[in-house]
């Protein structure tokens, strides 16, 4: 992984020290340390400041799918094709706790807004609710009839969001209640999120588009149509007055939420 200069895009620090490829990197909320997920089983944590090593977390037994800091920035989230996820105390870099349950590969693990629960997706075509405290699982969403690529929490704490292999999106209620099922897309839905104000939902897929949901309703709103082939990444900015899509017809299109 490397560490960017924004202002005049020069290089600062090359991170290393991982044997196989680096799929996931994230900022702590001070931007003090930085922690990177890889293929070979481990996410590393590094200083911001001077790019040195700070600590490994091993445990997970396959590729780590994606790691993310807690609110207080003292614990991580991990998720695994191990099929699990693992909760780390940073400074220490030992494991707390194993959420167990999911019967095939974990993508995604995000933790709440009081980093009191996790959402998993898994490809056994389920998503999981689970009290971080007692590491048990608090209501598995079923619906989906394939993998389960990603998950989303909506800033505001009222919504989930799935997507799924099968081509469609769920939305569901903060305690894993169905809501409503998202259906128009005509390939994989390999991501989802919601906008900054919580009031639309946000998928992008294998069919080269991305729509725009009504969080309220599950209605279709908006279809972005441009990529000629399948959209591997989306993003709404802070304001959400604007999104991000990235494609493997090899753009980035910036559209007028």
């Amino acid at each position: 992984a490397i560490i960017w200069n924004l202002q005049d895009g020069k290089m600062l620090h090359q991170l290393t020290g991982h044997e196989k490829d680096v799929v996931a990197v994230q900022f702590d909320h001070g931007s003090h340390t930085i922690a990177t997920a890889s293929l070979d089983a481990t996410c590393r944590i590094y200083e911001v400041e001077t790019g040195q090593f700070h600590i490994a977390l091993t445990g997970h037994t396959r590729d780590v799918t994606h790691v993310e800091y807690s609110m207080e920035d003292d614990l991580l989230l991990t998720s695994s094709f191990d099929g699990t996820a693992k909760l780390w105390d940073i400074r220490s870099g030992t494991e707390i706790s194993v959420l167990a349950g999911h019967k095939a590969e974990v993508s995604i693990a995000h933790f709440d807004r009081l980093c009191e629960k996790a959402l998993t997706a898994s490809m056994d075509g389920t998503a999981r609710l689970w009290d971080l405290r007692m590491g048990n699982t608090l209501k598995e969403l079923k619906g989906h009839t394939g993998a389960v690529l990603d998950a989303a929490w909506s800033p505001d704490g009222k919504f989930i969001g799935t997507s799924s292999a099968d081509t469609t999106a769920r939305i569901w209620d903060e305690n894993g209640e169905h809501l409503f099922l998202c259906q128009g897309h005509t390939g994989e839905v390999s991501r989802v999120m919601f906008s900054p104000q919580s009031t639309k939902m946000l998928t992008a897929s294998d069919d080269s588009t991305c729509k725009l949901w009504d969080s309220f309703t599950g209605l279709d709103i908006e279809t972005l149509r441009g990529h000629t082939n399948q959209i591997m990444s989306c993003e709404f900015n802070y304001s959400g007055e604007w999104i991000i899509t990235a494609s493997h017809d090899n753009t980035v299109i910036q559209w007028k939420a």
